[in-house]
């Protein structure tokens, strides 16, 4: 009976820690911001309980789900054309033409394009800034948060920390230092809706995903205002007036812009994942082979310590206290040891 109970009292136990540490980096530990922190833990409490506890949640779940695998067969009506798959060069191997979209450079990475045009389309239609502002509303009565903090922190649940900022443009030249941290503690709080649709693609359950990602808007709010409190004599604006981003000329140009941003960010994901898992192989073999020097290693000669092991055990107390089973810490301490050294995409 206390299986299922103890992971969730240690995670409000990490909950506790996490705020605490927050705490002692406060750059003022006499203005504890209690309404924030109080407000975001119901925010979240009350978000989690609605989309994974009642049948509305699971419901539209299942309906993301379904969503996202239409949106792969249209992604695959693309990627089939562009990389020359025809379906008698797949039957000359025995095979079918979704076969060869399955490395991650052609059955991934065309995905982000797509979505990232979806979204630009959204955008000029005026859906999204709907959508962003109704959840800034939520988020600001609850939390008490100012106008421009508060858009940003939602605006980065549904797009990234490089475009969240052009939401709140008309704000940015008179931000207080609070503020500018709040801005850049959700941006690298939360990641985009093209990364979402990635970690679906590979397998991810999308309804775990969204959870995640729209928790962390306020989550990032509470954290960031402990670290860095607002100022005593500053009058924030509490206002929610979205930025005036540049508009493409129609529809069409709105979908060309979308695909050739998502295109630089593809381009910019297969990068990374090739130089930083690079780096990481040459790190693990540099330590493994310090490691050697003194007789670590195993039966067959493989070196017992390597770069990767020392992050699962640094980071492990810290998977311990968000809640993970502890049969799986190591695992989840690499995972997050690595997004902290490289980032989440090569993680």
């Amino acid at each position: 009976m206390n299986g299922p109970i103890l992971p969730k009292g240690i995670a409000l136990l990490g909950l506790v820690v996490f705020i605490g540490l927050a705490w002692l980096l406060s750059s003022d530990r006499r203005r504890f911001p209690w309404r924030v922190v109080f407000g975001g833990l119901i925010l979240q409490f009350v978000l989690a309980a609605l989309v994974l506890l009642t049948p509305q949640g699971r419901a539209f779940f299942e309906a993301a789900n379904r969503a996202v695998e239409g949106f792969q067969t249209f992604v695959l009506a693309g990627s089939r054309f562009v990389f020359g798959i025809s379906d008698s060069a797949a039957e000359s191997v025995g095979q079918n033409q979704d076969f060869f979209l399955l490395p991650f450079a052609f059955g991934v990475l065309p995905t982000v394009i797509v979505f990232s045009s979806l979204m630009a389309v959204l955008y000029y239609l005026g859906i999204m800034q709907v959508i962003v502002k109704a959840v800034a509303v939520v988020m600001q009565r609850t939390l008490g948060t100012s106008g421009p903090e508060t858009l940003a922190a939602a605006a980065n649940i549904f797009v990234g920390h490089t475009e969240a900022p052009l939401v709140i443009r008309p704000y940015l030249d008179r931000l207080s230092r609070s503020e500018l941290n709040a801005l850049m503690v959700g941006g690298f709080a939360t990641v985009t809706g093209s990364l979402l649709v990635v970690y679906a693609k590979a397998g991810a359950y999308l309804g775990d995903l969204i959870t995640a990602s729209v928790i962390s808007g306020p989550a990032a709010l509470v954290i960031a205002k402990v670290m860095e409190p607002e100022a005593r004599d500053y009058q924030p604006d509490q206002s929610l007036r979205l930025g005036d981003e540049q508009r493409a000329p129609n529809l069409i140009g709105a979908a060309a812009q979308g695909a050739t941003d998502g295109m630089k960010l593809a381009l910019n994901i297969a990068a990374m994942l090739i130089a930083f898992l690079a780096l990481l192989a040459m790190a693990d073999f540099l330590v493994g082979w310090v490691g050697t020097w003194f007789g670590l290693v195993d039966d067959a000669g493989r070196p017992l310590l390597t770069f990767t092991g020392i992050l699962s055990y640094a980071f492990a107390p810290l998977a311990w206290l968000l809640g993970i089973d502890s049969a799986e810490t190591l695992e989840a301490g690499r995972l997050l040891g690595i997004k902290m050294v490289a980032n989440e995409v090569v993680a």
